[in-house]
């Protein structure tokens, strides 16, 4: 009876040590990953949001974007070389309110991208429609099948 209770505990201990072991090896293999907000872009108004918020070649950009040029030192938009990178963007539906969209930071696992942006609301009921959006750009390096998008509240 005693070796029974021995071979339980010691049996116990062992699967403990060996889940708390594949949980820490899961999260740290999540890593944050840098990229560069775009500027002065907006969504075309006759282009659908796709499934998948990775865009990768300069001719499925320019189908679903455009440039915003403006006056001003930060009035052109911001390059994107798309043999180095590829761009996530974050694309809400239209609405009445003052609306801007912040990406706060891009993970990985190896498989799939998550990022996760805030939305700050402004003035209600404008006379006029705004399509809210951000645009990111990520080193090719960083590639993924999938990217998730993830509201922070």
């Amino acid at each position: 009876m005693k070796g029974f209770f021995i071979i339980t505990v010691f049996g116990a201990m062992l699967g403990l040590l060996v889940c708390c072991g594949t949980h820490k090896k899961a999260f740290s293999e999540i890593r944050n990953v840098e990229f560069t907000v775009l500027r002065n872009y907006y969504f075309n108004s006759d282009a659908i949001v796709p499934d998948n918020p990775i865009v990768t070649t300069r001719e499925q950009f320019e189908k679903l974007f455009g440039a915003a040029a403006v006056m001003g030192k930060y009035g052109i938009p911001t390059t994107i070389d798309f043999k180095r990178q590829f761009v996530i963007g974050i694309v809400l539906p239209l609405t009445n309110d003052e609306t801007e969209v912040v990406p706060t930071h891009l993970t990985t696992d190896g498989k799939m991208l998550v990022l996760y942006y805030k939305v700050n609301m402004g003035a209600r009921n404008m006379s006029s429609t705004m399509r809210p959006m951000a645009l990111v750009a990520v080193d090719r390096l960083h590639l993924a099948g999938e990217c998730l998008l993830q509201r922070e509240w």
